[in-house]
Formats: C-alpha cells, sequence, structure tokens
C-alpha cells in the first residue's frame, strides 16, 4: 500500500523529503537547533521520539505514509514556532 501510495501522491514524495531532513536535523543538531535542545530539553526529546515514531510509522504501517504526515506535524510546528519567536 504504502509504494502505491507514493506513487499516486506527489505530497507524498515531499514527505518523504521533509521527514529526512528533519531527522538529519533534529538526530545531529547544529548551530540553533543544538541551542535549543540546551535550552528546552523536553521538546527535543519529543521530537526525536516524533521523528522515529513517523520512521515506524512509514516501515511498519500498510498506509504508512499517511501516518507519517501527520506525525510529522506534531515535531515540526514547534520547530517552526521557536524559529518564529527567535529563540
Amino acid at each position: 500500500m504504502n509504494v502505491h501510495l507514493l506513487r499516486v501522491s506527489a505530497w507524498s514524495k515531499v514527505l518523504l523529503t521533509a521527514l529526512a531532513v528533519m531527522a538529519v536535523l533534529v538526530l545531529r543538531p547544529s548551530g540553533r537547533l543544538r541551542l535549543w535542545e540546551q535550552r528546552y530539553p523536553y521538546l527535543m526529546h519529543g521530537c526525536y521520539a516524533n521523528v522515529i515514531g513517523a520512521l515506524a510509522a512509514l516501515a511498519l504501517n500498510d498506509s504508512g505514509i499517511v501516518a507519517a504526515a501527520a506525525m510529522i506535524v506534531y515535531s515540526s510546528v514547534p520547530l517552526l514556532l521557536l524559529k518564529l519567536e527567535g529563540a
């Protein structure tokens, strides 16, 4: 089912790219993310867990692309709000 959903939807490719970028940024923080990791450790641990959970949903669920898309919002929005705040 994941392969079919990947072929049908252009948004799935966007999600996979965003998920890969989020995984790299969250799992190997540098610069501002490292500062946020020191300042907001629980928020960053939640982002780590969310990225790992989204990857697991993508790998283990029959329609994992939908589950991963729903999950990645919960880690990207707080990071965007921190960026807008200028923290």
